[in-house]
């Protein structure tokens, strides 16, 4: 079995980072109608979805739906979003960036120098000849990913990012977006070196089956996802990596905090239950 980091982490680090309390969210027919009026909706719409977990409201071929537990945001157009068109996507991704920017500028849902372009992604179609057999792809959307910011330190996880989808009209016509709002400080934490996570990560790989790689390693602030509580948000190590054990592969994340206190979990709903990898018969 072998051990080792294809990533590294920041070569420079901060020396303290603040933490954050973050409110539960308030989620409510009122709170849905405000948010619509921002996304440019009339906000005089009757119709409302209620769950356990979720509130949506309808206005015509628009879709808004919020978490009752994180506060995650899905906005869609229910014939726009994610369908193939007549007309080509081809926009550039400095044509989106601006869609994306005005659009999510005029909803203010963040402060002005909270988030960061990551990347612009595409939706893929595919049509085919059955006599040629010749394939053709073409772009359907794109869809513009912004991180987030928190004092300058980006916010790593399943969460924290927002994600505008725009379609080959130049047209917003999708939302998601998992970004809590701040509350207010609960204290200051001293970041501690690396070391002692990497060292964590090293003692977890030794009870695996096969070779350990660390493909991904991030320091910043983590936000859980859209199905997750999240009371406090603090800064973390977190490192993404492989377990090879012949033809078979799996993939999963380690956490640590890096703050020399800590205020909340790192850990979402478990999704199945992990175990001990058991030994094989050879």
């Amino acid at each position: 079995m072998t051990f080792q980091f294809e990533a590294k982490l920041p070569r420079k680090l901060p020396e303290a980072l603040t933490v954050y309390a973050l409110d539960k969210p308030k989620v409510s027919n009122a709170s849905l109608l405000d948010l619509a009026k921002k996304f440019g909706l009339t906000g005089q719409g009757k119709d409302f979805i209620s769950s356990s977990d979720s509130l949506g409201y309808l206005e015509g071929r628009w879709g808004l739906e919020v978490n009752r537990v994180s506060g995650a945001i899905s906005y869609t157009h229910l014939d726009r979003y994610g369908i193939e068109t007549e007309k080509a996507f081809d926009l550039s991704d400095a044509r989106a960036d601006g869609v994306a920017r005005k659009f999510l500028d005029r909803a203010a849902l963040f402060k002005s120098g909270t988030m960061k372009l990551r990347r612009v992604t595409h939706m893929h179609g595919a049509s085919a000849d059955l006599e040629s057999r010749k394939v053709t792809e073409k772009l359907l959307d794109a869809g513009v990913v912004y991180g987030r910011l928190v004092d300058d330190q980006p916010v790593d996880g399943p969460g924290g990012f927002s994600m505008v989808h725009i379609d080959p009209a130049a047209e917003v016509v999708g939302l998601r977006s998992i970004w809590r709002p701040l509350g207010k400080r609960l204290g200051k934490v001293k970041i501690k070196p690396p070391e002692a996570a990497m060292e964590g990560l090293r003692k977890r790989a030794e009870k695996f089956r096969g070779d350990t790689t660390v493909v991904k390693a991030t320091f910043g602030y983590f936000e859980l996802g859209p199905i997750d509580s999240q009371t406090s948000i603090e800064p973390v190590y977190a490192f993404v990596y492989i377990v090879r054990d012949g033809e078979v592969a799996m993939k999963s994340a380690y956490l640590a905090h890096a703050g020399d206190k800590t205020f909340g979990t790192l850990l979402g709903k478990r999704r199945f239950i992990p175990g001990a990898q058991r030994a094989r018969r050879q």
